[in-house]
């Protein structure tokens, strides 16, 4: 338990404006993936379905507020706070969306449209990332005094490899 600790600790010691450009490069990812795929597609050179079209109409608009926000928190220290608090609702937001398409594989087996992809590593990150940037900017205080909560986004990590198994399971021929 103690090497744990020393892992929160270490993660809780990064500053906020770390978080603030680590979530800024994240959204600059987000934006160059959906949106140069957005822009296949509107140009014609692509297919879309709709729930991928779905998806983008969400994601794109979010990681360009995402990035100006990150990019005000920098600028701005007295934004920092609420800057992450909004980000680390955007991450939740993703967190849930990942979460409902696990299931549906999970239950229903994987897509046959030829179009689906699992990432157990980028899931785990998905998963892990925000709960820890909820845990430390939405509820600092549980996080504090609680062990679970200390350690929610480590559990998260385990369970999104649990998560991945089952998915890979399920998606096998």
């Amino acid at each position: 338990m103690n090497r744990l600790s020393q892992i929160a600790d270490a993660l809780d010691r990064v500053s906020p404006s770390w978080l603030l450009a680590l979530n800024g490069v994240l959204a600059l990812f987000v934006l160059a993936a959906h949106g140069g795929w957005f822009l296949l597609v509107r140009a014609g050179k692509g297919a879309a379905t709709p729930p991928e079209a779905s998806i983008a109409y969400l994601s794109i608009p979010l990681a360009a507020l995402a990035l100006l926000l990150a990019a005000a928190g920098v600028a701005l220290p007295s934004m920092r706070e609420w800057a992450l608090r909004a980000q680390a609702v955007f991450f939740l937001l993703l967190l849930i969306y990942l979460l409902q398409f696990a299931w549906s594989v999970i239950v229903n087996a994987a897509p046959v449209d030829g179009r689906y992809a699992w990432n157990p590593v980028l899931f785990a990150f998905v998963v892990a990332y925000p709960v820890y940037l909820a845990r430390r900017v939405l509820f600092p205080t549980a996080a504090a005094t609680q062990v679970v909560a200390r350690y929610s986004h480590l559990i998260a990590l385990f369970v999104s490899v649990v998560i991945s198994a089952l998915v890979l399971y399920r998606a096998a021929p």
